[in-house]
């Protein structure tokens, strides 16, 4: 498949909607496009460079961490400039596929970065994938099983990250996490991360 392009709107959603991909497929390499730093949210950078350098380190996961600087909670103003971000960054890596947040989601910086993905890649020859994250409202037609083991790692970076970033929000609590991933296991036949494929380039 080649390298992978995770756009993120916030730090976190991609450690939410794809970090068991991630760690299951560690043979890829990964460009984390992060849009905004989240400081609406209380999210921090630094801290998840940290993470990443720890993924790396103790998990030979190839990350390259990209940290851009528009407003947090306003990405629906700059949906020009993400999707001209978007297609360079493509264009630049030869990426063949893209995991992003979804259409059908509560939070509008999702939304945004889901509308500027689709538009950078209308007529480029990329797959796109949306992710879950606590805010998606989605029926998802692709599920990844992740094993007992991957999905530890990434309850511990979860946590790890609520901590580190003081997150008060009632999604990081331990039982919602294993939820979370609990919820599709009925589809999948273990705990899984869900996603919606939008457009898929074979």
């Amino acid at each position: 498949m080649g390298g992978v392009l995770l756009v993120s709107p916030h730090p976190d959603d991609v450690l939410w909607g794809c970090l068991g991909y991630v760690l299951k497929y560690k043979e890829y390499e990964y460009t984390y496009l992060i849009l905004s730093k989240g400081e609406q949210g209380s999210n921090n950078v630094q801290l998840l460079e940290s993470i990443i350098s720890h993924l790396s380190r103790e998990y030979s996961v190839k990350i390259r961490l990209v940290v851009e600087d528009f407003p947090d909670t306003k990405l629906n103003n700059y949906i020009p400039e993400i999707t001209q971000l978007i297609k360079d960054t493509i264009r630049e890596e030869n990426v063949p596929t893209i995991f992003v947040t979804s259409i059908e989601d509560h939070h509008q910086d999702h939304r945004a970065a889901f509308m500027a993905t689709e538009i950078a890649t209308r007529y480029l020859p990329v797959s796109v994938v949306q992710y879950n994250t606590p805010s998606s409202y989605f029926k998802p037609n692709l599920f990844v099983s992740i094993p007992q083991n991957i999905l530890e790692i990434k309850k511990h970076i979860l946590l790890a990250y609520k901590e580190g970033a003081k997150k008060q929000k009632v999604y990081y609590d331990p039982s919602y996490i294993e939820a979370f991933h609990l919820y599709h296991s009925i589809k999948a036949g273990s705990p899984a991360e869900a996603f919606s494929v939008h457009k898929l380039v074979w």
